[in-house]
């Protein structure tokens, strides 16, 4: 089970530096002023979201805390690993992340479902994608003074604290702490609390890409998973507006676009199939496989405007 490999993976650690009292403030805090120019950028979810949201849930244990509050950097340990030794686990939280990660996703999706229970599942991915987002969750992370506690390396201190990505996975990474300590239920409700407010906005943003027409029935974009004619995406047919669109949509918002080449595999027909992977702001948002490279970007683009719930104008 996770929690039990979570679990093992809290030995052998040191003392948590920051003192007692800082933590203790950290708990107590009600909002804070942001300025992050990704947060300004994505208008739909205004920075005052923030206000709102519910005291942090406290980590107890000292050396749950420690870890959650360890950036990868601090020890330097190679990333190219299979596995760590059984006497030697990770002390920096990349796994807690990595759990908390999926949890929030899931709570998103339980949240979405019951506050809006007749919504398609289309509507409700973007809408979950755009809760979840790494400029959401940063900008959660950042009122909750967070990345003020991360240990880093020193020299890199500056750049990583100011990080939209490293802010979402340290509040993610505490997500995880806190499902280590406390469990799902506990979790899960103070969750809905935090995210409650993004879901109302992201309903509204998503809601806007359905028309009502003049008989009064609504009529939204074809969902790629429902259609089984056509391009089935809900945009162009060619695929050669999507990667550009895609561009200029995370440059219009300041997102950040990375491009992963896995390696390629061969068909039955013995053609060179290349894969590509299309991260926005952290995140996998699209994959694909085609015959070449640029029909590989190109689908991926077309899968990422569908997760990001970016609809392409006709």
């Amino acid at each position: 089970m996770a929690l039990a490999y979570v679990g093992r993976t809290l030995i052998h650690l040191h003392r948590f530096p920051p003192r007692p009292s800082a933590f203790h403030r950290l708990l107590h805090v009600s909002r804070v002023s942001l300025s992050s120019p990704l947060t300004a950028a994505l208008s739909s979810f205004s920075p005052s979201l923030v206000d709102g949201l519910p005291i942090l849930l406290p980590l107890e244990d000292e050396e749950t805390r420690k870890q959650v509050f360890t950036h990868r950097s601090f020890y330097g340990r190679p990333t190219s690993l299979f596995e760590d030794p059984s006497d030697d686990p990770s002390p920096d939280n990349e796994f807690l992340e990595y759990i908390g990660d999926s949890i929030l996703n899931m709570c998103a999706a339980l949240m979405i479902k019951k506050m809006y229970p007749n919504l398609r599942v289309g509507p409700a991915t973007k809408i979950r994608s755009l809760i979840v987002q790494n400029t959401n969750i940063a900008t959660i992370s950042t009122h909750y003074r967070l990345p003020a506690l991360l240990r880093m390396h020193a020299a890199q201190a500056v750049a990583l604290r100011a990080s939209t990505h490293v802010q979402a996975d340290l509040f993610e990474a505490y997500v995880g702490g806190l499902f280590v300590e406390r469990g799902m239920d506990e979790v899960r409700d103070w969750l809905f609390d935090v995210l409650r407010p993004y879901a109302e906005t992201a309903y509204e943003s998503i809601r806007k890409e359905y028309i009502i027409t003049s008989s009064g029935a609504a009529h939204s974009p074809p969902n790629p998973d429902e259609s089984g004619t056509g391009s089935g995406n809900g945009y162009a047919d060619s695929d050669g507006g999507h990667l550009p669109y895609l561009n200029q949509v995370c440059a219009q918002k300041g997102l950040t676009i990375e491009w992963k080449f896995l390696p390629s595999e061969v068909s039955s027909n013995a053609i060179p199939q290349w894969i590509v992977e299309c991260w926005v702001e952290g995140k996998c948002q699209g994959t694909a496989k085609a015959s070449t490279k640029k029909k590989a970007k190109h689908e991926a683009a077309r899968h990422a405007l569908i997760e990001l719930g970016f609809q392409m104008p006709s």
